[in-house]
């Protein structure tokens, strides 16, 4: 588009059907609101969020040989999304959106959503105000009778298609996040994995099931699983399908259908106006089991089952930051940035901390990386008195010293402050660093005085009342 004129060029046709004369009756022009569109958008370019709903009006032209077109966030690390976006939700469904589990939310998600490509579904938008006549809120803004104010879409849209009789959405949980409460606690604790085949044309995303051992499975499988057909056959299938709904479809109501317009009312979301949450606040429905649908006006759930994956680990079409962006400082992403050429690189593991690329030549890094932990368990049960035995990475990596620093940490909560050391090490400090492993496979492509940006968070378990346990 080359320019923020010529997009916001674009998005003015969101007040295609309001006439000069109601512009004029507005003190508004199309060429002035292009202007005050563009200043918006150099100044405030969050604002583009609240076009999402039109995405399929306004890019009609680029969208002709597509079936389908849909909006995602920036936010979002993604996994395998072509091996989870099914036949049915492509051809039975008008709009399908995934979620993490809050079902009782039933609302378009920003993160991602897909849509028909079809006049009927691309002109729904226009029971929002905000965009249809978004020559009235610009007018407000230029006299100073209002001031500026972000109009989630996930708000007015999510409420307008629920009030549609002819359409059919389907609202699925298929998601992985960090945020708090949202079945996140694996990926808080043993972290994310990225893997990107041995290819390197792809990229699924996984973290430890919720069982007592899963952590342990998790290390157990190797970072390039989802190609073996032997271990996970039925991923490598692509005929077999990863998740899918069971059992009886049973109606379920939001609060205006239960209580009216003035009747009990339960707000579930804060970023969304209480106008649209009537509609949007669902009764009766689980997170994380159920599939919600809409269908000609009627809400119903149904109960889904998922593919059992490898080592009970959990896998899902991507993962959305919503905790641990607030977290990350400059450097900690730097092994995503492109450092190392792609035939180098297998994926990488990340956490609210940062992310630890694996090479390609370690194309089982947890068993490799167990077995000379196990190596090292064993040696001190002996007596012995190295640990690293033919190790010498402790000569060769840097004296720099890093910062330590020891406090609880709540996901959710505000955003640290710089940090304090509580203690400074380097890995030449031999009575603070043990080095239990040479990481094999990680010479050559690393520089340790720079490429090391990731903070490790250690879980202590108690599995006993002996003193070596404590």
């Amino acid at each position: 588009l080359q320019s923020s004129t010529r997009l916001a060029e674009l998005l003015v046709r969101v007040t295609d059907r309001r006439t000069d004369e109601s512009l004029a009756t507005n003190d508004m022009d199309r060429t002035k609101l292009v202007g005050m569109i563009t200043k918006a958008i150099e100044h405030h370019p969050y604002i583009l969020v609240e076009y999402k709903p039109a995405t399929g009006h306004i890019f009609a032209e680029y969208l002709t040989e597509y079936s389908h077109w849909g909006y995602s966030d920036l936010d979002i690390i993604w996994g395998d999304t072509p091996r989870w976006v099914t036949q049915e939700e492509l051809t039975d469904w008008d709009i399908v959106t995934y979620s993490f589990g809050d079902q009782d939310r039933v609302y378009l998600r920003g993160q991602f959503t897909f849509h028909k490509n079809i006049d009927r579904i691309n002109q729904l938008w226009r029971g929002c105000e905000y965009l249809s006549q978004a020559d009235v809120r610009y007018s407000k803004l230029m006299k100073g009778s209002e001031q500026f104010k972000l109009e989630s879409a996930e708000g007015c849209y999510s409420a307008t298609v629920l009030n549609t009789s002819d359409i059919r959405v389907k609202y699925s949980v298929k998601a992985l996040t960090d945020a708090e409460g949202a079945g996140a606690e694996s990926a808080n604790i043993y972290g994310l994995y990225v893997g990107l085949g041995r290819n390197r044309d792809r990229s699924v995303v996984w973290t430890a099931g919720n069982g007592e051992d899963d952590g342990h499975k998790l290390l157990g499988l190797p970072i390039d699983w989802f190609e073996d057909s032997d271990t996970a056959f039925g991923y490598t299938d692509v005929n077999n399908p990863l998740q899918w709904e069971v059992g009886e479809r049973k109606k379920i109501t939001s609060y205006r259908d239960k209580y009216g317009d003035d009747g009990e009312f339960k707000k579930c979301m804060y970023w969304a106006p209480k106008t649209y949450q009537r509609d949007i606040c669902a009764i009766n429905v689980d997170w994380f089991k159920d599939t919600v649908m809409l269908i000609n006006g009627e809400l119903y759930k149904q109960r889904f089952e998922r593919y059992a994956f490898p080592n009970n680990v959990v896998s899902y079409p991507f993962f959305h930051f919503q905790e641990w962006k607030r977290y990350f400082r400059r450097g900690q992403l730097r092994s995503v940035e492109g450092r190392m050429g792609v035939d180098d690189l297998a994926g990488w593991v990340i956490s609210e901390n940062g992310a630890t690329p694996f090479p390609q030549d370690i194309t089982s890094r947890p068993d490799s990386a167990m077995a000379r932990i196990s190596q090292w368990v064993e040696a001190q049960e002996r007596g012995a008195s190295s640990a690293a035995g033919d190790v010498e990475a402790a000569t060769t990596l840097p004296s720099t010293k890093y910062c330590l620093r020891f406090s609880p940490h709540k996901i959710g909560g505000p955003k640290l402050p710089a940090v304090v050391c509580d203690e400074p090490v380097s890995w030449r400090d031999e009575g603070t660093v043990v080095i239990l492993a040479a990481g094999e496979g990680w010479s050559g492509w690393s520089d340790p005085i720079t490429d090391v940006t990731l903070a490790l968070t250690a879980q202590i378990v108690l599995t006993g009342n002996n003193e070596r346990d404590q």
